[in-house]
């Protein structure tokens, strides 16, 4: 990880079959339009600024935690059929 910035490791990890469907959430001091683009495109679920008011930073980690539970019923279904 050293050598890796975070979104080479989020990269990595999307990459990887084995941690493809975790949800990562990126968090920066920066709320700059390139940087939330380039953590999108490296696979983020969403990307926080330190800046972001407490409530509004629980939220989306509540949305992105209720999304994934989402995904694993509806995968669980899936496999049903």
């Amino acid at each position: 990880l050293k050598d890796k910035n975070s979104f080479e490791f989020c990269t990595e990890l999307k990459n990887n079959p084995l941690t493809k469907d975790i949800t990562i959430i990126l968090f920066s001091s920066e709320n700059n339009e390139a940087l939330r683009i380039r953590g999108f495109e490296s696979g983020a679920t969403d990307f926080i600024f330190s800046a972001m008011n407490e409530k509004e930073i629980l939220a989306r980690i509540k949305i992105a935690f209720n999304t994934r539970q989402t995904q694993i019923k509806m995968q669980k279904e899936l496999e049903k059929v």
